[in-house]
Parts: structure tokens; C-alpha cells; sequence
């Protein structure tokens, strides 16, 4: 399988895209990008009128290695370009093609 993945702020795609590539070795196809995590979080108010976000997790690959603050990196690294925008071509998906027809 192949995925695209973007190095767009934090967001749960570059779970998504984690999860994958441990789950079935997807081919990230695209630029790094940084799993938040965010969903795992419990929220409590303190006196004060404040909220406390906090999250417990630890993200691991399978094979035990910290997540972060290493990025998930794609295998075929591959940035939108404004020529190709102005084009109409959408440059990652392009590679993606272009590996899957090599494969």
C-alpha cells in the first residue's frame, strides 16, 4: 500500500500514517510530518477557571524506538511545487503513481 503524507502542522494524519507503515510497511509517499497524538488527552479544570490538557502517552514503533523527537519520514520524499500547482498537477500523488507502476 502507499500513502500520501505532508508536513502540515500537527494532525492526526501523521498518525494515520504511523500507524500504517508499522501496521503493513506502507510506502509514505510525500513530505515528514509529525503525528499529534492530541486525541489521547484527558481534560481537567483547576481553580481559576483554567483547563489542563495533559496526555500520558509515549509514542513507539513496533519495535520499541521513541517516536519523538524523530518525525515520521516518508520513503519517497516528495514537496508540491508552485509551477506544478499552477499547472494542475498534483506532484506527490504523481509519485506515488510513478512508484506503484515501477512495483
Amino acid at each position: 500500500t502507499v500513502a500520501l503524507i505532508d508536513d502540515l502542522p500537527l494532525s492526526s494524519a501523521g498518525e494515520q500514517a504511523m500507524c500504517f507503515k508499522a501496521a503493513n510497511n506502507t510506502v509514505l509517499v510525500g513530505s515528514a510530518t509529525l503525528p499529534a497524538f492530541s486525541e489521547y488527552s484527558t481534560a481537567f479544570d483547576v481553580p481559576g477557571g483554567i483547563r489542563i490538557l495533559f496526555g500520558g502517552q509515549m509514542a513507539r514503533w513496533p519495535d520499541g524506538k521513541l517516536l519523538y523527537p524523530a518525525i515520521v519520514q516518508p520513503d519517497v520524499e516528495v514537496r508540491p511545487t508552485l509551477a506544478g500547482l499552477r499547472a494542475g498537477r498534483d506532484e506527490v500523488l504523481d509519485a506515488a503513481v510513478a512508484y506503484l507502476s515501477k512495483n
